[in-house]
């Protein structure tokens, strides 16, 4: 079994707080930050092999020994994974060149499940044609999901009142008290209900069968998106050689004419919309460093944002490098759809409260999953790109919590809204985007996680490094329930 010790002492060390257990946000030093220079030799780490589990508890105290950026607990069950996901629309027998692009570009397919089935209310039993509006979308791209009561109980930015978290009816004493309706009785309206990602549901709900539907504007999940009007922004994708012409991985073909067709589609489609969210977070790094400056940040912060900027710039190339060379074809980026205003935080408190989302559990989550995808990839153009990726967004993840502590430095009042962030954000902890029907081994040779292996590191990450971390942060719980969460993903 491999534990997360090195990332969560290394996100602790990036923030001053290795070895000092629980803290208090407040400090005299209002005005000063925790440069990324500090303890620099203890919190380098690269991507080398994780280390071995030897069963050290959760503390803030460790001893930081390690040398990658946390390993990743395996799976026992991956090949069992219940997730088929849905069709990638890829597998329609002669797939061109335009074929591939377009399915590259139809991130999420048509009919998309929920991802524990209940999603198959979707295109099957004709929730769409239901009264479901799918022409909603300003920005993003339109997708339904239907969720039962377990699920919402994620999806309703809601409070539990009093008590233990459990899943909706199934306490012993009864079930918990909701302030919302679930089926049979009906459905939580739309303006309280979140998709794994965060993105409000724009229409619905109707309810079909035991589930509630609803549309989402989807966009980015992992890492730091880029939001407008409350929705991630991606560029839609096009035949452009610009952004993947750089031969980060010349030779490497023969891995991907060796598969059918349909299999290469299906990569395709699944790196290019990793390319599309990364390209995306080039914007929203640049955002955060205005943010910065109109806060009035120390120089490591700002600094540190527009040296992640160019970090998207460069994952964005070799995503888009992947997605071209399991495609035959170059694929790349249209114009970003901004709008004409782009919105920037109004004050710290709402920039803090974004990069606990975006930032502290986002971002750090991104490091961990990236990294258990280089270490089971096999392609070596793919274990080249994720194992700079995964380093990249341990740094990213480093800033995020490092712009929190000064948040928490400079204000400390911004701590019970920002516990509260770290609260409400480990209850909507993403799920793995629909797996389609190419087998495991395959589909991981390419970088990409089996759903069984991207929940396990979710939990397990929430667990040992996001609750731990935003403890010793913030100086008081933050609410975790490991148990709950295994029941819903097994819903």
């Amino acid at each position: 079994m491999r534990d997360f010790t090195a990332l969560r002492q290394r996100l602790l060390v990036a923030m001053g707080l290795f070895g000092a257990g629980t803290v208090a946000c407040a400090s005299p030093a209002a005005g000063s930050s925790t440069g990324s220079g500090q303890d620099s030799a203890t919190a380098t780490e690269t991507i080398s092999d994780a280390t071995e589990d030897t069963g050290s508890a959760d503390t803030v105290a460790d001893t930081a020994d390690s040398t990658d950026i946390g390993g990743s607990p395996d799976a026992a069950a991956d090949s069992g994974s219940g997730d088929t996901g849905v069709s990638d629309g890829a597998g329609d027998g002669g797939v061109g060149d335009a074929d591939i692009i377009d399915a590259a570009a139809d991130i999420g397919g048509d009919g998309v499940s929920s991802g524990d089935g209940s999603g198959d209310a979707g295109g099957s039993d004709g929730v769409s044609d239901g009264g479901l509006n799918m022409d909603v979308c300003t920005f993003g791209k339109p997708q339904q999901e239907c969720m039962n009561a377990a699920q919402l109980a994620y999806a309703v930015d809601n409070k539990w009142g009093g008590g233990e978290q459990t899943d909706a009816g199934a306490s012993d004493a009864g079930p918990p008290k909701l302030d919302y309706p679930v089926p049979p009785e009906g459905c939580p309206v739309k303006e309280r209900v979140f998709d794994g990602c965060c993105n409000p549901a724009h229409d619905g709900p109707i309810m079909v069968g035991d589930t509630c539907c609803y549309v989402f504007c989807t966009g980015g999940c992992c890492g730091r998106p880029l939001r407008a009007g409350g929705v991630a922004v991606m560029a839609e994708l096009q035949a452009d050689a610009g952004w993947a012409g750089l031969g980060f991985f010349e030779g490497d073909a023969a891995c991907a004419d060796a598969l059918p067709v349909e299999v290469r589609a299906a990569i395709a489609q699944a790196w290019a919309g990793d390319a599309a969210l990364e390209h995306a977070s080039i914007a929203s790094f640049q955002r955060f460093g205005l943010e910065l400056l109109r806060l009035g940040a120390p120089v490591d912060l700002v600094a540190d944002a527009a040296r992640a900027a160019l970090d998207e710039v460069d994952h964005a190339e070799r995503c888009f490098a992947l997605a071209s060379l399991a495609a035959g074809t170059a694929i790349g980026p249209a114009a970003l759809p901004l709008p004409d205003t782009v919105q920037l935080a109004p004050d710290l408190r709402a920039a803090a409260l974004a990069a606990v989302e975006e930032g502290c559990v986002g971002e750090t989550l991104a490091a961990a999953l990236c990294a258990e995808a280089a270490r089971t990839a096999t392609v070596p153009a793919v274990q080249t790109a994720l194992r700079q990726i995964a380093e990249d967004e341990a740094r990213h993840a480093e800033l995020a919590w490092r712009f929190v502590r000064w948040a928490l430095r400079t204000d400390a009042t911004l701590r019970p809204a920002i516990a509260d962030a770290f609260e409400r954000a480990m209850q909507r902890l993403p799920e793995p985007p629909p797996q389609p029907a190419v087998d495991l081994a395959t589909w991981q040779a390419w970088g990409r996680l089996p759903s069984l292996r991207f929940r396990t590191i979710v939990r397990a990450m929430a667990r040992e490094v996001l609750q731990p971390c935003a403890v010793a942060l913030c100086g008081q719980d933050v609410v975790f329930d490991v148990e709950r969460m295994r029941s819903v993903a097994r819903a």
